[in-house]
């Protein structure tokens, strides 16, 4: 479903920061091939990207109170990529 949906990450220092939006309710999901790791709206993860050396490959999927479900397009973080360093996407 094509619904609004806004996904800022940033990585600097081995520190991923995830901004999503526009939902208060419901659910974020960060879906990596076939997993589903549930999200809060804003946070951080640190993990030493040094030692990842495969694309990551994943998309943010919500899912409403509702039940509708929308999600955004594929994104690949690249570890050490100078090109790595934000994704910022937004569906209106």
């Amino acid at each position: 479903m094509e619904k609004p949906l806004s996904v800022q990450i940033t990585t600097k220092d081995n520190v991923i920061n995830r901004k999503l939006a526009p939902y208060n309710t419901g659910a974020y999901y960060a879906v990596i091939e076939n997993s589903k790791s549930a999200l809060n709206k804003e946070g951080n993860l640190t993990i030493d990207l040094s030692k990842i050396k495969i694309p990551i490959n994943f998309y943010i999927q919500y899912i409403s109170p509702e039940g509708w479900i929308t999600h955004s397009p594929p994104f690949s973080l690249i570890p050490n990529s100078p090109s790595n360093g934000t994704i910022s996407w937004e569906r209106n």
